[in-house]
């Protein structure tokens, strides 16, 4: 069975600048753009990532 999983992927190095911008961790950072988390912070960081650092929405296909 194949499950479709949405993911963000940021330029490398983007992760730590985000994560030190917004006061975080980067594990944060990391579960949030891999929609692990959903919260108001999780949001924040999706849309910055979008909008500010360069972030591009992708999709994978994981089979379980």
């Amino acid at each position: 069975m194949a499950i479709k999983k949405r993911i963000i992927r940021l330029p490398h190095g983007k992760v730590q600048q985000m994560a030190q911008a917004l006061g975080c961790s980067p594990a944060t950072v990391y579960n949030a753009l891999a929609y692990s988390t959903d919260n108001e912070r999780a949001q924040l960081i999706r849309k910055q990532a979008l909008e500010l650092y360069g972030g591009v929405v992708e999709s994978r296909t994981i089979f379980a």
